[in-house]
């Protein structure tokens, strides 16, 4: 916790974190830490070091340690036993505590499946239901990578509708829950740059942020800040990745989503509204340049700017936009345009 809180100083986030607990024991070489009480000393751990923690996370990806780690005693039913003794523990540290879970891995259907049955034993006790999205295995073509980008919404859609279904939730359906993705990317494989590193990685991580934002989901958390593999969106040594230049170019966004759309399946578009400014988001998936008309009734083009692949390794600064009626969007490129109200 003491490198978290040093980890969050750097970043200058003073922000509501999210904090895991330990639930399966761990290595044989390790010390266990993964029992209730072991929770609730964690919570007073965090008060010392005055955490803001909007969510106690209890565990992660459950559903992979009877496969993963061996033990096939992992059923939702036990984990969501673990799950009450940890938060009865915590709340007994502190009163108004709230719960993540189950973090279930991107192993679908397998991981859906453990998580609906998580649900129905737990739907009472869940305050943040979680789970993670990675749609490829770093392999495949680009195209069929770059297709799965509606996963993310799929599933959001699936688990909101689950929920609230009396016999799949039978003791939480009436509650009130907020849905996160705790983890997601293109690839889970962690030792292949294909997918992770890569412009397509970037593509679908800001894509996936957008429109869980559009769709009104909680939280949407890539993995990771910095390089575990080529999980990241810096490398070990600190050295920016496509991904790290995606949500750069986001950050800035505020206001609502409004309409907007072009006759191009392959290049995805955003609007998003804030006042007399919009800022229009733009991604090519094609491997060829696009042309993009960009002639808006009653607003003006006032600013752009854009990148590729060969912008990062260069770790150069984003392209500028030369106003007019149309915009030049390179191949597999990522570009954002602010406008203004005439």
């Amino acid at each position: 916790l003491d490198l978290f809180v040093t980890n969050l100083g750097l970043l200058k986030a003073d922000v509501p974190v999210v904090i895991q607990t330990r639930v399966f024991p761990g290595r044989g070489y390790q010390v266990a830490k993964n029992s209730p009480e072991d929770a609730a000393e964690a919570v007073r751990l965090a008060h010392e070091r005055k955490l803001k923690v909007a969510y106690w996370q209890i565990g992660n990806e459950p559903d992979l340690y009877a496969t993963n780690r061996g033990d096939p005693s992992w059923t939702p039913e036990r984990y969501c036993e673990v799950f009450r003794a940890q938060a009865k523990a915590i709340r007994a540290v502190d009163p108004a505590a709230k719960f993540a879970g189950p973090a279930g891995s991107g192993a679908v259907p397998a991981s859906a499946d453990y998580l609906e049955r998580f649900v129905k034993a737990c739907g009472d006790t869940v305050d943040l239901l979680t789970w993670h999205i990675y749609p490829t295995a770093g392999t495949g073509s680009e195209e069929d990578a770059l297709a799965t980008i509606g996963e993310p919404e799929r599933w959001f859609a699936h688990y909101r509708k689950m929920w609230a279904d009396p016999v799949r939730n039978p003791l939480g359906h009436a509650r009130e829950v907020k849905y996160a993705m705790t983890e997601y990317g293109l690839s889970w494989s962690t030792n292949n740059a294909r997918y992770l590193a890569d412009m397509p990685a970037a593509m679908f991580a800001a894509e996936s942020a957008l429109r869980m934002a559009r769709e009104g989901l909680d939280a949407a958390y890539y993995f990771a800040y910095q390089g575990m593999g080529f999980h990241g969106l810096l490398d070990m040594t600190g050295v920016p990745r496509p991904s790290y230049y995606g949500f750069r170019m986001i950050n800035p966004l505020k206001g609502r989503f409004v309409p907007v759309a072009t006759e191009d399946a392959g290049v995805w578009a955003h609007a998003v509204l804030d006042g007399k400014k919009l800022s229009v988001v733009l991604m090519n998936t094609h491997k060829t340049a696009r042309s993009v008309p960009v002639m808006l009734a009653g607003w003006t083009l006032a600013s752009g700017e854009w990148f590729d692949e060969a912008i990062v390794e260069q770790e150069a600064e984003p392209g500028k936009v030369k106003p007019g009626a149309s915009v030049e969007l390179p191949a597999r490129a990522m570009m954002r345009l602010d406008f203004v109200a005439q």
